[in-house]
């Protein structure tokens, strides 16, 4: 009978047929207790779990991370973003909207150790820079099975093992006898993806089931209908295609005393825009997700407008459904729904204040 232990048990030619998603990825948790892993075989070796578990919560602080893992980040907190250098923490240290941008390998696959002690697993934040959530099995003594089973490189090294040569197949084996494992099987255990938008997967190359060639270890997903996400949905490379699709709209408003404000938009991704106020600005749902900073100047003579009162009326339309926040100038006024300095300059409104389409 076949268990989950990387044997062919019952000698059909496949390890662990029956152990569906073996191997895939796998996540636990939500905002700072998430943690991603693999899919593996349980101790029990008659079913399989995720090789990780859900990290405890924590209490909540100023740094735009879901830190009590409800799903919120900074819930019930009103917080100011000061800039500095981006490290991998799950932070947006440098306040611009992007959350470990500079760490590409993030959440990417990984391999450590090699032969028997090969693990699979995948880049994870780690002092500030990226790891590998792996952890490389423990060597044995090597014995005569065509495996590297003391992690050293050399399968079977130092045995006199009795070997019949065949056809080299892809199975684990050193089939033809020549100290080679599964060789003229180019890439296999190196990365691989198939499909593109929402059916785009990550796996690694691996044996076929007839053992005569190498196949991605995952398969794309099902295309589904295009909906109005920022998705390719249909899986067509185009997002959002032949949809009339709605905007979020924030506009801005300066107090009623003053004769106007020049006013700055600062997305996410760098780009800006400009208004004199009130303002209207649209936000399609990539610049939606990103946040904004509003920055505001007094027209007249070009001071900030933070020193002679204070914003109001920041609201974001979207579907018809309005939200209106305070956005104070002096560390005295009342503030609600968005972040904000003492000087009332580089007001933050994130992804969480703003309805996105």
């Amino acid at each position: 009978m076949e268990i989950c232990d990387g044997v062919d048990n019952d000698c059909n030619g496949l390890i662990d047929d029956g152990f569906a998603g073996l191997g895939d990825a796998c996540t636990d948790g939500v905002g700072a207790c998430l943690r991603r892993g693999f899919v593996q075989c349980n101790a029990t070796q008659d079913a399989t779990e995720c090789s990780v578990v859900a990290a405890a919560p924590g209490v909540e602080i100023c740094d735009g991370i879901d830190n009590d893992c409800n799903g919120v980040a900074d819930n019930g907190l009103s917080c100011d973003c000061n800039s500095e250098t981006e490290a991998c923490d799950g932070h947006d240290n440098d306040c611009d909207g992007f959350v470990d941008e500079d760490f590409a390998n993030l959440n990417g696959e990984c391999l450590v150790g090699t032969g028997s002690c090969a693990r699979r697993g995948y880049y994870i934040c780690q002092g500030g820079g990226v790891a590998c959530s792996a952890t490389a099995g423990t060597p044995v003594a090597e014995f005569c099975d065509g495996r590297d089973n003391d992690c050293n490189g050399v399968a079977d090294n130092g045995l006199t093992c009795a070997c019949n040569p065949s056809v080299e197949i892809c199975d684990g084996v050193d089939n033809d006898c020549n100290g080679l494992i599964d060789d003229g099987f180019a890439g296999l255990g190196t990365l691989c993806e198939v499909g593109i938008g929402a059916c785009y997967r990550a796996g690694y190359n691996e044996c076929s089931t007839d053992k005569l060639s190498v196949v991605c270890s995952v398969t794309a997903g099902s295309p589904s209908t295009e909906v109005c996400n920022g998705i390719d949905d249909n899986c067509d490379g185009d997002i959002d295609e032949s949809l009339s699709c709605p905007s979020a709209v924030l506009e801005v408003d300066c107090a009623p005393t003053d004769p106007g404000c020049a006013i700055t938009i600062y997305y996410g991704n760098g780009q800006t825009g400009t208004g004199t106020g009130p303002a209207t600005f649209t936000l399609d749902a990539e610049r939606c997700s990103w946040g904004v900073d509003i920055n505001a100047r007094r027209v007249s003579d070009s001071a900030w407008y933070s020193a002679i009162g204070w914003l109001e009326d920041l609201a974001t339309e979207v579907n018809n459904n309005s939200l209106t926040y305070d956005i104070c100038a002096d560390s005295d006024q009342t503030c609600t729904g968005v972040v904000t300095d003492a000087y009332g300059t580089n007001l933050h409104v994130g992804p969480a204040d703003l309805l996105c389409p």
